[in-house]
């Protein structure tokens, strides 16, 4: 894929993840930040591209 087109596909995830919970709740005062929705939009392009692939998620829980 190459950096240039990995990271207009990663902001236009972001992009998508972003309008796509403004129209779902739009009177919404909470902020949106982070990068799940981006980060869900890679994986799911990965998902479709390689759909046998296993993807290892490592889930850390940080307790204080």
């Amino acid at each position: 894929m190459g950096r240039v087109k990995f990271i207009i596909f990663y902001l236009l995830a972001g992009k998508a993840a972003a309008y796509t919970q403004a129209l779902i709740d739009p009177s919404s005062e909470i902020p949106m930040i982070g990068a799940s929705g981006a980060i869900a939009g890679v994986l799911g392009g990965y998902l479709l591209l390689h759909p046998k692939a296993n993807v290892n998620v490592f889930c850390g829980l940080l307790f204080l």
